[in-house]
């Protein structure tokens, strides 16, 4: 769900997902974090496939987990990634940005 590739000094993640607006699922959030941590790059540019940047999780994976507490924990340890990387993350939301 996560395509990466250097681009010069820019490392570009891509949530690869669109025909669910990029919607996260547990897997995704693993490879997010996998990738922000092997970039190499002083730049990450995340962006969103498609016409959404990411509509959040994905409910249906997230209702059939014994525990969605740890993906809600898994989530929160992803943007703690993402804050603490030494990269600076710029990140390109289409359309509407609600939260």
């Amino acid at each position: 769900m996560v395509r990466s590739h250097g681009d010069g000094s820019v490392r570009v993640l891509t949530l690869d997902r669109p025909e669910k607006r990029n919607a996260l699922r547990p897997n995704d959030l693993s490879e997010l974090a996998a990738a922000v941590e092997a970039a190499t790059e002083p730049v990450i540019y995340l962006h969103g496939a498609g016409s959404a940047f990411c509509a959040g999780a994905d409910l249906d994976a997230v209702s059939t987990l014994d525990d969605p507490a740890a993906f809600a924990r898994l989530g929160q340890r992803v943007a703690s990634t993402l804050a603490s990387t030494d990269a600076v993350v710029v990140c390109g939301v289409d359309g509407a940005a609600r939260g």
